[in-house]
């Protein structure tokens, strides 16, 4: 046993906590994908009911597609708007959710290297915030457009 290397201690021997990598693939499944989903439900529900009160002529299709384009964010309200971004309701709303959007996905696409706990915890915050604007952005486009 002269000569020989000391064997490494064992991860969950070290006294430093455990770094994590960050993967981009986590928070569209535990994030994005609940949201997307709860939004696309209160937007069905939302043009369901504006359209039996209001005694709108939207079609299935219509508000089918409306539901779908719920992922597009703020784009989704210019897009069946009559007036696009001409309105300035939709050039005030774009910047705010594009910027969370991308400081959101920046630590994810950009780190490879595992990250120490309090740094994945703030990226991961980050995008969860991102991800609220985003949908939100969406609501509050639709909700415009249709009023």
């Amino acid at each position: 046993m002269v000569g020989q290397a000391r064997p490494a201690p064992l991860p969950y021997a070290a006294r430093e906590p455990a770094a994590r990598g960050l993967r981009p693939a986590r928070p569209l499944l535990f994030v994005w994908l609940p949201l997307a989903l709860l939004t696309m439900a209160v937007a069905w529900r939302g043009c369901a009911q504006y359209n039996a009160v209001a005694g709108t002529d939207l079609t299935a299709a219509q508000i089918g597609g409306i539901v779908t384009g719920m992922n597009l964010g703020p784009f989704i309200g210019p897009l069946y708007s009559s007036s696009g971004f001409r309105e300035v309701f939709y050039r005030r709303l774009l910047p705010i959710p594009l910027a969370l959007l991308a400081l959101g996905w920046l630590p994810f696409l950009l780190v490879r290297a595992p990250v120490r706990i309090r740094a994945a915890v703030a990226a991961w915050a980050l995008n969860v915030v991102a991800a609220v604007a985003w949908y939100a952005s969406a609501l509050l486009s639709i909700l415009y457009c249709l009023n």
